[in-house]
């Protein structure tokens, strides 16, 4: 990828990127695992993970939004993906 495009795909996704609405002291990223229903939800109101989780493919099951703007996501998934979330850097402090 040359230099232009870089700065175009950059572009791009900064502009199509989740912006933090929830003050600093107030994010949160929730995972949880139903053994019964073999599922594993992620709940975050932290952009940083949400647009992560967007970049990487996976789609939210569940949105909240504040006067119009992304609040806070739900992502679920098979148990058996749940190496790939370990493995990724979706969780890394930023």
């Amino acid at each position: 990828m040359n230099t232009k495009e870089a700065r175009q795909k950059a572009s791009e996704t900064k502009k199509n990127s989740i912006k933090q609405i929830a003050e600093l002291q107030d994010t949160e990223t929730h995972i949880s695992i139903d053994y019964e229903m073999k599922k594993l939800r992620i709940y975050t109101n932290r952009a940083t993970v949400m647009n992560r989780l967007e970049r990487l493919g996976y789609k939210h099951t569940d949105q909240d939004t504040v006067d119009g703007q992304i609040y806070s996501r739900t992502y679920e998934f098979d148990t058996k993906e749940i190496g790939n979330f370990l493995r990724t850097g979706i969780f890394k402090f930023d």
